[in-house]
């Protein structure tokens, strides 16, 4: 398995573990250009309403597995019914972000499936629409969850790309309960609904 297929494959599941910026029974395809969606709501953008904790799963992230291209050879994945990924925003411009991702995917031709977990802490600053978010601590994890070798080596391989994190947030747009992140994941966009815990 050479460094650049690794290397370009992981990048699609190191982008599902965000928001994976990291999800209830969904088959993620890729498609070789993303269209960023965007629902009616929210409309109005401030700093203020972006503090609290937020909490998206599978449906609202499959957009950010949608945006992932071909061009990676990211192999379709499905994820688990319980999959869930929390953020928090903090008054004080620091962000928690933690993932309990499963997912199930075929890797060189044999079954795999892993888990991702850990947590992500930062800064992040908000104005008008803009947001940037800038990592601290980066303690993400992802481990295979069964005796496979296409488990493990994929689980391996991961693990390094989650260190580079390689999803970032351009804008956003929050009403009340409702939060939608814009991220862009290798030059490729999506846009990823959250709603307050």
């Amino acid at each position: 398995m050479g460094t650049t297929r690794a290397g370009a494959m992981t990048g699609g599941l190191a982008a599902a573990a965000l928001a994976c910026l990291v999800l209830a029974g969904c088959t993620a395809a890729p498609t070789a250009e993303a269209k960023r969606t965007r629902s009616p709501h929210p409309s109005p953008s401030t700093a203020a309403c972006i503090v609290g904790s937020w909490r998206a799963g599978a449906t609202e992230l499959q957009p950010l597995y949608n945006a992932i291209p071909t061009a990676l050879d990211y192999p379709p994945a499905t994820l688990g019914d319980g999959a869930v990924v929390d953020v928090d925003f903090t008054r004080d411009g620091t962000f928690t972000y933690d993932q309990d991702v499963s997912a199930a995917l075929s890797w060189e031709g044999h079954d795999a499936a892993v888990q991702l977990g850990g947590t992500m802490t930062g800064t992040y600053r908000a104005s008008g629409d803009s947001l940037k978010l800038a990592s601290t601590d980066n303690a993400l994890t992802v481990k295979p969850t069964d005796d496979q070798t296409a488990s493990r080596l994929f689980a391996a391989a991961t693990q390094v790309t989650l260190v580079d994190w390689p999803v970032s947030a351009t804008t956003f747009r929050c009403d009340g309960d409702a939060l939608e992140l814009d991220l862009v994941t290798e030059g490729h966009p999506a846009t990823v609904a959250f709603t307050r815990r």
